[in-house]
């Protein structure tokens, strides 16, 4: 599961708080420690593999690429999951942006964690660049926003990979 902590957006929560407080806001895989705050994951597994992609609809070229499903879950300083948080997320292209990527979609606002905490989002990329061993790298930001606050973590795409704050 991919952890998503927020101490300054939470603390002035009133839940007990486990023998052992959490130091630091940590970004955590399988018991691997990162820098950035608060997303720990995948849960219980990440997916990922080729996309499906049509033809480019501008050109009528044919694109390929690849898709990634990691679930987030947001959680408190003490590592406890916070429920029905209302969410959503966004994309930012950035550079280099070799993929010819235009549109970057995320989630429109009017959603929320669920009861758990879990937050899921299919990352995918489709460019002109791909098929045939092409290979191409767009960078930018996942930017997720919970109960008004921003956690921005960068993001890599390329043909055969995509990576998130590190996963």
């Amino acid at each position: 599961m991919i952890l998503l902590e927020l101490d300054e957006v939470f603390s002035n929560y009133q839940g007990p708080p486990p023998l052992v407080p959490n130091p630091k806001t940590a970004l955590t895989l399988n018991g691997v420690i990162g820098d950035k705050q608060g997303l720990t994951g995948p849960f219980p597994t990440c997916q990922e593999g080729p996309r499906t992609c049509a033809n480019d609809p501008a050109t009528g070229l044919p694109e390929a690429g690849w898709t990634k499903v990691i679930t987030w879950q947001l959680q408190d300083k003490w590592s406890q999951p916070i429920a029905s948080v209302p969410s959503y997320d966004t994309l930012t292209g950035g550079s280099p942006n070799s993929c010819l990527l235009s549109v970057f979609e995320g989630t429109p606002p009017g959603g929320a964690v669920g009861i758990t905490g879990l937050w899921r989002h299919e990352y995918g990329i489709c460019s002109t660049a791909c098929p045939n061993g092409g290979t191409c790298t767009t960078n930018g930001s996942w930017n997720f926003f919970a109960n008004g606050w921003e956690i921005d973590l960068p993001f890599t795409f390329n043909c055969n990979s995509i990576t998130v704050g590190g996963h």
